[in-house]
């Protein structure tokens, strides 16, 4: 896990240092720890098909499940079965490009550039422990469309500048591209022990669009929803990742 004493931000270019402790951790390391900590049986499976049935519900005609928890992101097959029809996300689309590669990087300050070249959005340049660096784009879907630009777009800018600053030497960059909702309305459980956390409830932060801690704490809410045979609510899920605690609470919708 790298950590950073401070974020350096450029707003419409403008530089401005941010202090307090930041940390950064690669996805796949971040998943292994919690399922390793987690002590819960996995079994990798690609689901197609979720029906009712007499135990609860039954996944491709092979797993039955008494309680089923939607936490596969955008295209979460629970939500698409039991959610898309009548309670389709009302959060603003957010599409992004992202890479994360081994480098040998000397500059250790995570940087994020908000609306450089037009971006709806903002880009990052992220170091981390182990010789890696995760970079990428993230904007508006809508806005990008409206000005007639797109995200490829706005990777190449991302990637010529980082490189013009020495950040990143390396060619054949290969991004990945995704799609996800900022917050919007909350969901309502069409069944019982039916849940969605994370991406799947479209539960990314208005400002920075952090995906992960809402992912963590609605998916706590879950279990605790679970434990007390009680409805799912997230109203403890912040909707903002840089407004401090008792600004939160004001800015609850």
């Amino acid at each position: 896990m790298s950590v950073f004493p401070y974020l350096k931000v450029y707003l419409h270019g403008f530089p401005i240092r941010r202090r307090g402790k930041q940390y950064a951790i690669r996805r796949l390391e971040f998943d292994h720890w919690l399922l390793e900590r987690s002590g819960a049986e996995v079994i990798h499976h690609e689901v197609k098909s979720i029906q009712p049935c007499e135990r609860g519900y039954c996944l491709d005609g092979q797993i039955e499940a008494e309680i089923l928890v939607g936490a596969g992101g955008t295209h979460c097959p629970v939500y698409r079965r039991f959610y898309a029809g009548t309670q389709p996300r009302s959060g603003a689309k957010i599409v992004a490009l992202e890479d994360e590669f081994q480098h040998d990087w000397t500059d250790q300050v995570c940087r994020l550039w908000f609306f450089e070249n037009g971006l709806p959005g903002y880009a990052w340049y992220v170091p981390k422990k182990g010789g890696f660096v995760n970079i990428g784009v993230g904007g508006n879907a809508e806005i990008l469309q409206q000005r007639g630009a797109t995200i490829q777009g706005q990777w190449e800018y991302l990637v010529a500048k980082i490189r013009r600053m020495g950040l990143v030497e390396k060619d054949n960059l290969n991004p990945r591209g995704y799609v996800y909702h900022l917050r919007g309305n909350d969901f309502k459980a069409p069944a019982d022990n039916l849940y969605l956390i994370g991406d799947a409830a479209g539960l990314a932060t208005l400002d920075m669009g952090e995906g992960i801690g809402p992912a963590i704490l609605s998916g706590l809410l879950a279990a605790d929803a679970i434990l007390g045979c009680s409805p799912l609510r997230f109203d403890a899920v912040p909707r903002y990742s840089l407004l401090p605690p008792w600004l939160r609470w004001l800015a609850r919708g």
